[in-house]
C-alpha cells in the first residue's frame, strides 16, 4: 500500500494532531460530530484554544486548562453574543 499509515489513537481525553505530510502545508485535520451547526458552515475553520482564554466555565475540580474545539465560519462577519455549539454535556457525557 502507499497510503500513509495512521497514527495510533490518542489516549481517551486527549487530542491527537494528525499532519499527514510534515514537509507540506500545515494543515491538520479535524473530525467532531455533525449536525447543523457545522453542516451549515461555508468556509470553517478549527482553532484550538484553552478554556480559561474563552471564559468558559468548568467545574471547580478541574485545575488544568482543558482545550476546546472552537468552530468558526469565517464567512460569517456578523457579532452574535453567547452563541455557541456545546457538544458534549455533563449530564450525556460522550455524546
Amino acid at each position: 500500500s502507499l497510503s500513509i499509515p495512521p497514527d495510533p489513537a490518542a489516549t481517551l481525553g486527549q487530542w491527537a494532531y494528525d499532519f499527514s505530510d510534515p514537509n507540506g502545508p500545515q494543515l491538520g485535520t479535524v473530525a467532531i460530530p455533525g449536525g447543523s451547526s457545522v453542516y451549515e458552515t461555508e468556509d470553517p475553520v478549527v482553532l484550538i484554544a484553552e478554556h480559561f482564554d474563552l471564559g468558559v466555565q468548568l467545574p471547580d475540580a478541574i485545575k488544568d486548562p482543558v482545550d476546546l474545539i472552537v468552530l468558526v465560519d469565517r464567512a460569517r462577519k456578523y457579532f452574535a453574543e453567547r452563541k455557541f455549539l456545546v457538544m458534549e454535556l455533563e449530564e450525556s457525557p460522550g455524546m
